[in-house]
């Protein structure tokens, strides 16, 4: 310890602009701290107390590495954190680890994997996945080198919830079936859960309704045989999945009896946005079921809901929209479609939603082709591919392309019709 401690006394007195005499003050002689210094001594542990006293620094910083003393500090600092980190307590924790990421190198690989995981979710939580997708691969990289399993599963499921909320659901699936592979690792019962959940969840989204029904079994089987503090949470999503499932794969009688289900679940948790998604879906079977008049009824019950309580799910509102203007166009009652698509359209543009103004567009150039009002249906097309191009849809123009191909086809213009054909085909 000598030569070395001597030396981190020497260069600390000097950084602080005091002498020998001055840092040995009435307690020791100025030779006695110059023979420590030199590394001729070592000081007791009193005198050491006293020297890291007068230099203004924990003992610590003289008996330890740089790399065990931040180390030992970046575990003090997180031990008394959450782990589950939410909303309220992240910006808190931010602000204890961020001085930490000039010395990221000194830190263990757990710690380093706990330094990315809470920026992680700090952007997971303003619902930027691109950037919480970057900082859960980088936290990953480090939790694979420990035997963490239950925290390597959870950034598992992150990195497949934000590679879903991108719409990129053949990378979520693979990142939950990753997840999978750790259930025999002894994870916890709440991350196996969540696993099946998800891998159902995304079988949906891919339309591999028989698969999502197998997670489903598993889930449901799991839930059964264990117990633990959430798991009714569960429930109402188990409930609405199956009957989106039973829907494609069975009958919609089936499918509304369990969306019914779901509601009743969800309103004993009095949670009014379950309720209402469970309405959406009860609408859809009844539409699905010729009972078209009460589809239409619901449809436009959950939009009247909706607007009293200013609920801030536009995606989800906009999807009611959609249903309803479809629903009213099978009825023939055209009149209605259209008002409901000139509402649709202002909420979208009032909270400026892109992707909203984009459908709502694309609605209206299929009312009017429906309707063979070819030059309006013309019109918002060109206005929806204007859209289109400055947000980079590149899908949706291709979908586009292939609908005015198709609509110039029926009106006897060749020309243009191969035009958008190719369009659609050359479309990056």
């Amino acid at each position: 310890m000598g030569e070395n401690l001597g030396l981190k006394i020497r260069n600390l007195r000097k950084q602080k602009g005091l002498t020998l005499k001055e840092l040995a003050g009435d307690r020791v002689t100025a030779a006695q701290i110059s023979s420590i210094e030199n590394g001729k001594c070592n000081p007791s542990d009193d005198l050491l107390i006293y020297i890291a006293q007068k230099l203004d620094v924990d003992v610590e910083y003289f008996t330890l590495t740089d790399k065990e003393r931040i180390q030992k500090k970046f575990q003090s600092v997180t031990e008394n954190i959450d782990f589950k980190l939410n909303k309220e307590n992240i910006n808190e924790v931010l602000d204890k680890i961020k001085v930490f990421e000039e010395n990221l190198e000194y830190l263990s690989d757990a710690q380093k994997g706990y330094f990315f995981y809470c920026f992680a979710k700090y952007f997971y939580f303003k619902e930027d996945y691109d950037s919480s997708f970057i900082d859960f691969s980088k936290s990953l990289v480090y939790y694979l080198k420990t035997n963490n399993y239950d925290i390597i599963s959870d950034i598992y499921i992150c990195l497949g919830n934000c590679s879903y909320f991108n719409n990129k659901y053949e990378l979520a699936f693979g990142y939950y079936k990753n997840s999978e592979e750790l259930i025999e690792k002894e994870i916890s019962f709440d991350n196996i859960a969540r696993t099946y959940y998800d891998l159902a969840l995304c079988a949906i989204a891919l339309n591999r309704y028989t698969l999502s029904d197998v997670y489903l079994n598993k889930l449901k089987e799991f839930i059964k045989q264990n117990d633990w503090y959430n798991k009714e949470q569960y429930l109402p999503g188990i409930e609405m999945m199956q009957g989106n499932v039973d829907l494609k794969i069975k009958d919609a009688e089936d499918s509304f009896k369990r969306f019914e289900n779901a509601y009743k679940k969800y309103k004993l948790n009095s949670d009014l946005e379950g309720m209402l998604k469970a309405k959406n879906n009860m609408a859809v079977c009844l539409w699905e079921s010729g009972k078209k008049e009460q589809a239409i009824e619901l449809f436009k019950d959950i939009i009247q809901c909706e607007k009293r309580i200013n609920n801030e799910n536009i995606a989800f509102l906009l999807d009611v929209y959609l249903n309803l203007i479809d629903c009213l166009q099978e009825m023939k009652r055209l009149d209605e479609a259209l008002e409901m698509i000139n509402e649709a359209e202002g909420v979208m543009l009032k909270q400026n939603y892109e992707e909203g103004i984009i459908k709502i567009l694309m609605a209206r150039f299929d009312y009017y082709y429906k309707n063979k009002d070819y030059q309006r249906a013309e019109d918002y097309a060109f206005y929806a591919l204007d859209f289109m191009k400055k947000s980079n849809k590149e899908e949706q123009k291709k979908e586009l392309y292939i609908k005015l191909s198709q609509m110039y086809k029926n009106m006897g213009d060749n020309k243009q019709a191969i035009e958008y054909l190719l369009l659609s085909q050359n479309n990056k």
